[in-house]
């Protein structure tokens, strides 16, 4: 039995759930990120913080559903570059079929709403930023490596049209790395995912902790990569590859997976650094990937419960939604701002859930009208699981 070509036991459809409540609590979170100053004024005040301005505080943690994102994509490239290595496929294929799933969608997009940007009567200072970028940054911006540009061409500072870009910046990234191993070492795939996890640990993480501290400054020898794929981000998406090799495997070494993310997380505790955004990332992500590693048994029978439908509808969209949601999100903000309606209790009753349903709303009509006609479902060794990324 198998499903596009795949083992059924590929499918791992928890992850169409984690992916449509991450793709909510992003639109959330964009929501109310003009709260950014009243959430810092919660956390060094909380005894004096009403409930809407605790239920804004919360919703300042959607952020934390974009590395959620990478940690699906690690889970589901590693499926497909498993697929292509025992089919023996063309590293062409490989490498095409990642950049039809992300650019054309992402160029229409673009093309949207720089129409918007030349002839829409839209005062937002999210369309001027167009006028500001240079050519090497539209060229960024189009091609997706405006995150790195700056190793490569001037200027320094790196800026998007649509500021949801760096992510697939990210993506992009990830899919050349896995494509250079399966066409340089396809055998090797596993053994240098884990040397390069390893690298990107010993390269980012404070080391000088506990009894380590004794040995010297253990950090010296760390670069600043940001950026790249081999900054502290690669862990996201090896937290996704780690989950599939879990799965996947029989062997007791799988066992190895969770005892590395129980130790990641520990790591991350003993820093005394819980009130920032990198302690929030990584534990979350590591968190949610060693859940799915106790629950992944039981896939099927929660993706029967009803509140799982929607989700399953929704996680088949994400990459739409998150594409077309920001914009429309900042239209509702600002005009919520210009009517001076701006307030949380408003802004959760009315703005929040607005902007859930008409990013929700258009990125349906945009997953019917472009997204989809760049899922080859029809052709062999597909799974629709393992190419709706982001």
């Amino acid at each position: 039995m198998s499903i596009q070509g795949y083992p059924s036991s590929h499918r791992f459809e928890l992850l169409d759930i984690l992916r449509g409540l991450s793709a909510i609590a992003v639109v959330i979170y964009h929501a109310t990120m003009q709260y950014h100053p009243l959430r810092n004024q919660v956390a060094a005040s909380p005894e004096t913080a009403s409930f809407s301005e605790w239920m804004i505080y919360a919703c300042g943690s959607g952020y934390l559903g974009v590395s959620i994102f990478f940690m699906i994509s690690g889970y589901c490239i590693c499926a497909a570059a498993v697929n292509h290595r025992l089919k023996k496929y063309s590293i062409q294929r490989y490498f095409l079929r990642r950049m039809c799933r992300i650019y054309p969608p992402y160029w229409c997009c673009l093309g949207f709403f720089l129409l918007l940007f030349f002839f829409a009567p839209l005062h937002l200072p999210w369309l001027k930023l167009g006028t500001s970028l240079s050519l090497t940054q539209w060229l960024g911006n189009i091609f997706l490596f405006e995150e790195w540009r700056p190793y490569i061409l001037p200027p320094d500072v790196t800026q998007y049209f649509l500021a949801v870009a760096w992510t697939l910046c990210y993506e992009e990234q990830f899919y050349f790395v896995v494509g250079v191993i399966l066409l340089l070492w396809p055998r090797g795939l596993f053994p240098l995912f884990s040397v390069v996890t390893v690298f990107v640990f010993l390269n980012n993480y404070n080391l000088n902790i506990g009894p380590l501290k004794a040995i010297g400054n253990m950090n010296a020898m760390q670069v600043d990569l940001h950026g790249l794929i081999f900054d502290s981000h690669w862990l996201f998406f090896a937290s996704g590859i780690g989950l599939y090799c879990f799965r996947m495997t029989q062997s007791a070494w799988r066992f190895a997976f969770p005892v590395f993310l129980i130790l990641l997380l520990s790591w991350e505790f003993l820093q005394f650094d819980w009130h920032t955004n990198r302690f929030a990332t990584r534990t979350v992500t590591f968190g949610t990937s060693l859940t799915l590693c106790v629950i992944h048994t039981l896939d099927g029978k929660i993706c029967k419960w009803i509140v799982a439908a929607p989700l399953l509808w929704l996680g088949a969209r994400t990459y739409s939604i998150y594409l077309i949601h920001l914009p429309l999100v900042l239209v509702l903000t600002n005009a919520e701002a210009r009517f001076g309606r701006e307030n949380p209790l408003f802004t959760l009753l009315c703005t929040v859930p607005l902007s859930v349903v008409v990013s929700l709303v258009a990125g349906d009509v945009f997953y019917r009208l472009v997204e989809r006609r760049f899922i080859p479902t029809s052709l062999p060794g597909n799974n629709p699981a393992c190419i709706t990324l982001t």
